[in-house]
């Protein structure tokens, strides 16, 4: 039994000189890393920082630089065109114009979208919920439901 407890206290010796030489070496190591931490923050130190770019919120006033002069180009020679007036009778039995044509599509597009938002007040639709679904502000949807009911 006294040799089972030699070799008892004689493996614990064993074990703390082995943790004490590996806290050596964890020790050289972290004196090691210090060192090099501390050579990298007088780098960083030593470098200048560069300014953060400009955000949208930031305005950085420079001095404006002056135009350049640029010399007059040579000038051209101006071109003479003469327009005659169109005889009177032309003028008279020319086509109309377009703008009425133009007028019967707004006003056809303007029906049919007081018809479509009709449809969706029958089918239970707010106002606010018509307007998202055509795209229009809510005052906007509101007076063309009110133009196509005539005055209340």
């Amino acid at each position: 039994m006294v040799s089972f407890l030699l070799a008892l206290v004689v493996l614990v010796i064993l074990l703390q000189a082995g943790v004490m030489a590996m806290l050596r070496k964890l020790l050289q190591q972290l004196e090691i890393q210090r060192a090099r931490i501390a050579a990298l923050e007088l780098r960083v130190d030593e470098t200048p920082v560069p300014p953060p770019p400009p955000s949208s919120a930031t305005f950085h006033l420079h001095a404006a630089v002056p135009p350049k002069a640029v010399a007059d180009p040579a000038p051209r020679a101006e071109t003479v065109t003469r327009i005659e007036p169109a005889p009177v009778a032309a003028r008279a039995t020319a086509e109309p114009r377009p703008a009425p044509a133009r007028a019967d599509a707004a006003e056809r597009l303007r029906g049919e979208m007081l018809e479509l938002m009709h449809q969706l007040v029958d089918q239970g639709m707010s106002v606010r919920e018509i307007a998202a679904r055509c795209g229009l502000s809510e005052a906007e949807a509101e007076l063309m439901l009110r133009l196509r009911d005539g005055p209340a």
